[in-house]
């Protein structure tokens, strides 16, 4: 036990998962690219990663990478990302990756 001002007593376990706690709402969003063959897109936030992924403009096979990792991987195998009934479709176009740019997301 841990005696914390006031007199308060707290086990381990409980001020362990209190920090826990703290540091999980201090985290930073994860800044993601879509990688294509010749540029990259981006970057974009968790929530408008997600929304491409809903409209269907991100594919499961297109590749995407977060911002501080070199290596890329299928948008299909994010967990959570697509829903999961959704099987792998095939990928962007270049006129679907065209608009996706002229529109500036």
């Amino acid at each position: 036990m841990r005696r914390f001002r006031g007199g308060a007593r707290f086990s381990r376990c409980e001020v362990e998962e209190a920090h826990r706690s703290s540091m999980r709402s201090l985290k930073m969003p994860s800044t993601w690219f879509i990688v294509k063959p010749d540029r990259q897109l981006g970057p974009y936030t968790n929530a408008q990663i997600k929304q491409l992924a809903t409209s269907g403009q991100l594919k499961t096979n297109d590749l995407v990478r977060k911002a501080d990792q070199t290596t890329t991987v299928a948008a299909g195998k994010i967990r959570g990302l697509f829903p999961e009934n959704k099987a792998l479709s095939t990928p962007a176009t270049p006129e679907t990756a065209a608009r996706h740019v002229g529109s500036g997301q």
